[in-house]
């Protein structure tokens, strides 16, 4: 991670975000607090006001507010080490991100994740949505969907480029920002409890979705670009592994995974030939596991 990524986020990046026309201000360094006295209510795209902020707090972190942006933001957030409550607690399902997956299927829609997506420090994902001038009211677990926080009318998100102790938020899709469908809009808004209770007679129905194992990919192969020194051949094996074993389910995405395990075991700093075998001995091990 580069010196200048960890000590001036809000200098940095905040003139990126002024360009795509969102509504910022800063964070305390390292946090997600607000450093204004109105917090979200403070953001501004007003080239004046940030230069001001640049200047004053050039290592702050920095929050986009929502609403403010024309932004709708799904926050499915890791596992503090609970097991998922009812009625989630199926099998597959671990964190934020499986539960949104699940309900996803369960909706009978599909949906590519191409979009500006963010990887988090803490291993959640944020999928960012224009709102198309209907924002969504924030809030977590919403529609009774665990690990599942919205961030939108009334709220604010923090941005890629933050840093946290844990590690930074990382854009992992650049993909353009898609405007919420309206079959997620109604997924994720308000609803009668008697909706979750049809979710959890469910069986889970995931097992060939080209989505769902494509996301799992993409989880490993961030968790290995985190991977240290005297840990990343260990890593690497392990999300060989994990890998070749969503491949056994969904073949379509090989390429997919065995090109983005070797980018990242090179970018860790693992010799090409040292990550290919490794790839190659692992990846195996995981197919046959999936067959097993």
């Amino acid at each position: 991670m580069s010196k200048q990524l960890t000590t001036t986020p809000f200098k940095t990046f905040a003139s990126a975000y002024l360009q795509r026309g969102w509504f910022i201000f800063p964070l305390r360094p390292n946090g997600k607090e607000p450093i204004t006295p109105n917090g979200f209510k403070d953001a501004s795209n007003d080239l004046e006001v940030i230069e001001n902020w640049i200047r004053r707090y050039p290592s702050s972190n920095i929050g986009i507010a929502t609403e403010a942006s024309n932004l709708i933001v799904i926050d499915c957030d890791a596992s503090k080490g609970e097991a998922p409550p009812t009625p989630w607690n199926q099998p597959g399902i671990k964190e934020g991100v499986d539960v949104f997956l699940t309900a996803i299927e369960e909706s009978g829609h599909q949906f590519d994740f191409n979009t500006f997506t963010v990887a988090t420090p803490n291993n959640g994902w944020h999928y960012y949505f224009q709102d198309q001038g209907a924002p969504i009211q924030s809030g977590a677990n919403v529609s009774g969907l665990w690990r599942v926080d919205i961030r939108s009318k009334g709220g604010y998100i923090v941005a890629p480029g933050s840093c946290l102790a844990s590690g930074s938020y990382e854009v992992d899709t650049i993909g353009s920002l898609s405007p919420m469908p309206l079959w997620m809009r109604a997924l994720v808004s308000p609803k009668k409890s008697t909706t979750v209770t049809s979710i959890k007679t469910t069986v889970t129905r995931y097992s060939k979705s080209s989505n769902y194992f494509e996301v799992g990919i993409r989880k490993e192969i961030h968790y290995l670009s985190l991977a240290t020194i005297g840990t990343r051949n260990q890593s690497l094996n392990k999300a060989a592994f994990a890998c070749g074993k969503m491949v056994g389910s969904c073949p379509e995405l090989r390429d997919f995974a065995v090109n983005a395990l070797k980018r990242t075991a090179i970018s860790i700093g693992l010799p090409e030939s040292e990550a290919a075998r490794t790839i190659s001995s692992a990846f195996k091990a995981g197919l046959g596991a999936s067959r097993g």
